[in-house]
């Protein structure tokens, strides 16, 4: 059996998230393996390097299969044609092989997640499904532009979060005897200005690896701290509580994005 590794690509907003559901045709991750399946004329079964939820999106997930054809992978057009039968918001973007014990998952180092929200606090009519809106649930602010942030105090919070901490306080995994110990390597806190004039607050997580919604739940707490909800000096004792109602609110899944892997 050969073993390839593919990058893909996938704008999150009309799935129903990556993982392969029963009686559920419109995941990430089944739309690949019918797509794969019906090329290779053979069952494909693939392997993601995590989940994403419904609306959530990957810049860059990767996945790995096995397969009996042998492929030459110079040749571009193995891409276009893995392409045609997927929806426009899929897209396999390369392909390489890799060794028999390579996994996905489990043989990543870290992983990096993007974070962003519309500054302006307007909702916008192209972008809504891009970055989370504070005027939209959970912090449905009144008025019309979002108050002053404190980004040295969103700093000094995201500087607590980083090292190897019991997120407990960030997660909504609730499955018995699960660890929740990870490993947090940076949390930046910087703005980007689109082209189009729409300022967005960014957050970008790089770790070993992330809890169900703990990006989110990252998210809305540098949030509220930068809203001055939550002292930045409080984050110790969130972590140190183990408990979720300490932390802050789970942002909405469309401002998170899946923005790389790192493999050895």
């Amino acid at each position: 059996m050969n073993h390839y590794l593919i990058t893909i690509q996938y704008d999150g907003s009309a799935h129903r998230g990556w993982q392969r559901l029963a009686n559920e045709p419109d995941t990430v991750q089944g739309i690949l393996e019918n797509a794969l399946s019906a090329y290779f004329k053979e069952s494909i079964r693939i392997t993601g390097s995590g989940r994403t939820d419904a609306g959530v999106h990957a810049l860059r997930q990767y996945a790995d299969f096995f397969c009996r054809a042998s492929l030459n992978i110079q040749d571009t057009q193995f891409l276009t044609d893995f392409n045609k039968p997927l929806p426009s918001d899929i897209r396999i973007t390369s392909i390489r092989p890799v060794s028999a014990g390579f996994h996905s998952r489990k043989s990543a180092v870290s992983k990096t997640y993007t974070y962003y929200t519309i500054l302006s606090g307007k909702p916008d009519v192209f972008f809504k499904n891009y970055a989370y809106c504070p005027a939209d649930t959970p912090f449905r602010l009144k008025n019309a532009d979002l108050p002053p942030l404190s980004y040295p105090e969103m700093r000094t919070a995201a500087d607590a979060l980083c090292g190897t901490h019991d997120f407990t306080s960030f997660t909504s995994d609730k499955t018995p005897g699960k660890s929740h110990v990870r490993r947090i390597d940076s949390i930046t806190v910087d703005t980007v200005t689109l082209p189009s004039g729409i300022e967005l607050l960014r957050f970008t997580f790089c770790g070993n690896g992330f809890l169900y919604n703990m990006v989110r739940i990252l998210s809305g707490t540098l949030l509220s701290v930068g809203l001055g909800q939550i002292p930045a000096a409080q984050i110790p004792a969130i972590i140190e509580g183990k408990n979720r109602p300490l932390a802050g609110p789970t942002l909405p899944p469309c401002g998170l994005f899946l923005t790389d892997v790192t493999y050895p």
